[in-house]
Order: C-alpha cells, then structure tokens, then sequence
C-alpha cells in the first residue's frame, strides 16, 4: 500500500514514520539509489500496523 520495495520494506524502522499537521508519512534512504524518499502514508495502512515500539526497532520484524 505504499510503493515501497521489499528490500526498504525489511529494513524500515519505526523512526521512519514522521507526522505531519495532518498525515502520516514514511521518511527513508532508498536500498537501491541512496537517495532520500518520503511516501504518504494512507489511513487504511495506518490502521493495519501494530502499535508503534521503539524507534529503532524494525516495524515488520518477522520480515
């Protein structure tokens, strides 16, 4: 639900998700590029995830 490549998905840590006034979106370094990405994060996706742990935990730790 995000566009995100399974690679970034792996390592993507719940520091990774920042807020804004309104939305939620995901903040990272791309595996493949480097580069720096920013995806909304939509309402149903939010409503998926656990709670958020630590931030330097991984937010799908069984992956």
């Amino acid at each position: 639900m995000t566009g995100l490549r399974f690679s970034d998905i792996k390592k993507l840590l719940w520091d990774d998700i920042q807020a804004s006034l309104d939305n939620f979106y995901i903040s990272y370094k791309q595996s493949k590029t480097g580069n720096a990405e920013y995806y909304p994060i939509a309402d149903k996706t939010l409503k998926i995830l656990d709670p958020p742990k630590e931030n330097c935990k991984k937010v799908f730790g069984g992956v």
